[in-house]
C-alpha cells in the first residue's frame, strides 16, 4: 500500500491482529460468536492470548506513536484490531462494522475523525 501513496513502509508490532492464535474454532459460527463476545466484553479473556481491552489500548499506543507529526499516514492493519479501535473512538457498535469488512476492505477514517467510509476493492 505505502508505494502506492509514494510513502515508505514500516512496520510497528502495535497494529498486529488481536493476539488469538491459541484459540482454535471449529466453525465460522463459533468464530463469530466469540469475536462478538470479546467485542462486548473486551475486559474479559474469550479468545487468544490478550482481551479486547489489551488489544485496544496497544493499537491505540501505535496509532499516536504513527500519526504523530507531518504527512499523510497509511495504516494497514487487520479486522477485528481495526474494529476495536474505531468503535471505541467513534462509539459504534462493533459487530455490524466488523461484519461489513470483507477482504481487501478499507476504513478510511478522515484527519478530524468526522467522516468514516468503508471502501471494499
Amino acid at each position: 500500500m505505502a508505494p502506492v501513496f509514494g510513502l515508505a513502509p514500516a512496520i510497528d508490532a502495535g497494529l498486529a491482529e488481536h493476539h488469538a492464535d491459541s484459540s482454535p474454532f471449529s466453525t465460522q459460527e463459533e468464530f463469530e460468536f466469540r469475536v462478538e463476545r470479546m467485542f462486548c466484553q473486551p475486559d474479559e479473556l474469550i479468545m487468544g492470548e490478550e482481551t479486547g481491552l489489551a488489544a485496544r489500548l496497544r493499537f491505540d499506543a501505535a496509532m499516536a506513536r504513527i500519526t504523530g507529526g507531518e504527512g499523510t499516514k497509511v495504516i494497514v492493519a487487520h479486522g477485528r484490531i481495526i474494529t476495536l479501535w474505531l468503535s471505541h473512538r467513534l462509539r459504534f457498535e462493533p459487530m455490524p462494522f466488523w461484519r461489513r469488512l470483507g477482504m481487501s476492505s478499507a476504513a478510511v477514517l478522515s484527519e478530524n475523525g468526522a467522516h468514516l467510509e468503508i471502501v471494499t476493492a
